[in-house]
């Protein structure tokens, strides 16, 4: 791993003699992490990790806006049928019928959970690395994995490392045993707490399309539960590198939380807007699915983390999407929807498994499977 590192240090970012697929390949049987990387002394970005300008760069058109806010919406009061509810609701149906992104608040889970789990984050990322080697994978159907991220659409690797651990649909107690003992505990517990909001904004907005209070939870569409954790050191030079590129999520539903260092951005009428995280806030992100089911009502938002020089950030996002006996089931627009305006589906029925098969493994960051999907 030194060898490496030092190789890497040393490669000059102009130098074009280099295969991508061969360094990925090395950093991969290396194992490598950009944190192990910056305590072995990378003092530079290495030229692996500076994307094609093209993949992930702002085209002309696209602006930055420091003064537009993603939508809060406080949930204190949902409970029973009041003008409270009623309010709530419609907050939620315009914010993801505009943004595809919004922030909660009052939303019933403690604070300390939030900041124990990525507390546990960063206690498993800061051990030696011996100690997290067993966990190192980059084959998606391990429960629990370990890994530098690779960016699945451009092959690039990432400024983050990533923790992963699967949940499925059964009890988190049930499952639990398969998580490192260093951050289990907080982790088992957040992920309880984040269902429960699950189980509460299923009921927001099934009612927000329309539909009757449990169509959600009961569509088989948000049963399994992974938590997708990122350590991302500071980075020598962020202008070089990214920590997310931009994408939209392939799944129904993201929970996202993150500590005090920014670096989130969603894309909204083409521009860039910071997402910051204050107090105890969850950002709640549409994906792509639910886009589909809810044909257009919902939208699913881009969005990208830029790196910083300051570290570690830490994040950690909880995605709802069907169990394992479910990734063949077929999922459509919703007949109440389109029908009740005389229109009709916008997408073909689609499974999970053919969805996310069909998500781009290659080509621009950014680049949504949706139209593929289009009837």
């Amino acid at each position: 791993m030194s060898t490496l590192t030092l190789n890497m240090n040393s490669m000059s970012l102009n130098d074009s003699n280099y295969s991508k697929e061969e360094e990925v390949t090395k950093l991969k049987n290396a194992k490598a992490t950009v944190k192990h990387m910056m305590d072995s002394g990378l003092t530079q970005v290495p030229k692996i990790f500076t994307n094609q300008t093209e993949l992930w760069q702002d085209e002309s058109v696209e602006t930055y806006n420091r003064d537009l806010k993603v939508p809060v919406i406080d949930l204190r009061g949902f409970e029973g049928e009041g003008k409270r509810r009623k309010q709530i609701v419609a907050e939620i149906l315009d914010a993801s019928k505009t943004w595809g992104i919004f922030k909660v608040v009052g939303h019933g889970v403690p604070k300390e959970s939030i900041n124990d789990m990525l507390e546990g984050v960063k206690k498993f990322n800061e051990q030696p690395m011996e100690l997290k080697t067993e966990y190192y994978s980059h084959d998606p159907t391990k429960k629990v994995r370990y890994h530098l991220s690779i960016n699945p659409i451009s092959f690039d690797p990432v400024w983050k490392d990533t923790f992963s651990a699967h949940y499925e649909d059964q009890p988190v107690e049930d499952s639990e045993a398969f998580v490192p003992s260093i951050c289990r505990k907080e982790m088992s517990d957040y992920v309880t707490y984040a269902t429960e909001l699950k189980e509460t904004l299923s009921e927001l907005m099934s009612e927000a399309l329309g539909l009757r209070s449990d169509y959600l939870r009961t569509s088989g569409c948000i049963e399994a539960r992974k938590l997708v954790s990122h350590y991302s050191p500071p980075c020598p030079d962020p202008s070089l590198t990214m920590s997310t590129s931009k994408h939209s999520d392939p799944f129904f539903l993201t929970f996202l939380v993150q500590n005090n260092i920014n670096g989130l951005q969603a894309h909204h009428e083409n521009q860039w807007i910071d997402v910051t995280f204050e107090d105890d806030a969850i950002l709640v992100v549409i994906g792509d699915l639910l886009q589909l089911i809810t044909n257009d009502v919902f939208k699913s938002t881009v969005h990208r983390v830029v790196p910083s020089t300051e570290g570690p950030r830490l994040s950690s996002g909880a995605f709802f999407l069907p169990s394992t006996k479910n990734h063949s089931r077929i999922y459509g627009p919703i007949k109440e929807l389109y029908e009740h305006n005389n229109g009709a589906p916008v997408y073909r029925e689609t499974s999970f498994i053919e969805y996310i098969k069909t998500f781009p493994r290659r080509g621009p960051c950014g680049y949504k499977t949706l139209s593929k999907f289009w009837v």
